[in-house]
């Protein structure tokens, strides 16, 4: 008899979970300790290690790559290495607000906090924004601190990322050995009982 889909995708998973961090040394090894660091390690195997198909998606979804944990963490890596790690961090702050109680204190006071960590001129992680765009954030932001306070400013970040640091992190080496890795355990001999 065939092997299940399921069966089959749980027998990588655990080749995965087992054999990943041996696979790899060097950025991308400290890449996997810090993402088992910052994210829950008790969910399931095949969500803490990308497939192959999901890290190859990203080479086409730039939003593919943000909306998975791992992908996340990896670009985030990458950008720490150039010194624009604000950005990313930056949009997962407006992300998080986004799912804030709108007219709450805290909402308020927490919008206070990421316009002067980020969007004020001379902030101390200031990130890229022109004038008007700073100038609307601070409207939107004065008219009320709703779900959508950023969500220009962010639009405007995550283009910025999209059209710039995304097309070299495509090209370095942590996503490209990354992707020498599924491909070897993917096209490895496969294991007898």
């Amino acid at each position: 008899r065939l092997p299940l889909k399921t069966e089959v995708v749980n027998v990588i998973s655990r080749f995965i979970a087992i054999l990943l961090p041996f696979i790899f040394s060097g950025p991308i090894s400290k890449t996997i300790s810090l993402f088992r660091s910052k994210f829950d390690v008790a969910s399931s195997t095949s969500s803490l290690y990308p497939t192959r198909e999901e890290v190859l998606q990203w080479r086409v979804s730039f939003e593919s790559l943000l909306n998975h944990k791992y992908g996340f963490t990896l670009f985030r890596e990458f950008l720490k290495k150039e010194f624009s790690d604000e950005n990313v961090d930056f949009w997962l702050e407006c992300e998080d607000f986004k799912k804030m109680k709108e007219g709450k204190k805290a909402t308020v006071q927490r919008a206070h906090e990421i316009f002067k960590e980020y969007v004020a001129a001379a902030a101390p992680k200031e990130v890229n924004l022109d004038s008007d765009t700073r100038a609307a954030t601070k409207a939107a932001m004065e008219s009320g601190c709703k779900s959508d306070t950023f969500s220009l400013a962010q639009s405007r970040i995550e283009q910025l990322m999209a059209k710039d640091s995304y097309r070299r992190f495509l090209k370095d080496r942590l996503y490209l050995d990354l992707v020498d890795g599924v491909e070897n355990i993917v096209n490895s001999p496969k294991i007898r009982k």
